[in-house]
């Protein structure tokens, strides 16, 4: 079973997600080639880099081939998980009401960077102070490239969308 906290297939990609970290613009920074299942290809109707809304539509149909549907609750929130002797018992909460259920195995997909992480950078204080238009921003809060013409950017992070 398929427990996702989201209304349809596509977490961050899908045609309505339930948070805004895909910022404006954007497209994949993997081909369709690489991304796509090996038993479903992307339609050739689509660029080889694609949208979100296009990603979003292979992640659903992808769902309705593969028979996922059958076996995915939709807007159910995880709010535990624990060990028992034989397995896992996971509970979780729909439609206001509270469900659990025991499984052999779990598999987490969190949605860790539904949520910012900023750590402090040494100096990092002194450097803002030092002229009034420095700021620092974190991925997530990325829209769009306009507010930054002609500045100098310095572009940070452990993922694809800082450089790896």
């Amino acid at each position: 079973r398929l427990l996702d906290a989201g209304s349809t297939f596509g977490g961050i990609w899908a045609p309505h997600p339930s948070n805004d970290v895909v910022y404006n613009n954007l497209t994949t920074n993997l081909p369709t080639v690489v991304m796509q299942s090996f038993d479903m290809d992307f339609s050739p109707k689509v660029p080889s880099y694609v949208s979100p809304s296009q990603l979003g539509e292979y992640l659903q149909s992808y769902a309705e081939f593969s028979g996922a549907e059958e076996h995915t609750e939709l807007e159910a929130t995880v709010t535990s998980v624990s060990r028992r002797p034989q397995g896992w018992k996971v509970s979780w909460e729909k439609g206001g009401q509270q469900h659990s259920e025991d499984f052999d195995c779990v598999a987490v997909a969190n949605g860790h960077f539904n949520k910012p992480y900023m750590p402090k950078i040494p100096g990092q204080d002194e450097w803002l102070s030092g002229d009034s238009s420095r700021r620092l921003l974190h991925a997530r809060d990325y829209r769009e490239p306009t507010a930054f013409a002609g500045a100098n950017v310095l572009v940070v992070g452990g993922g694809s969308s800082g450089g790896g």
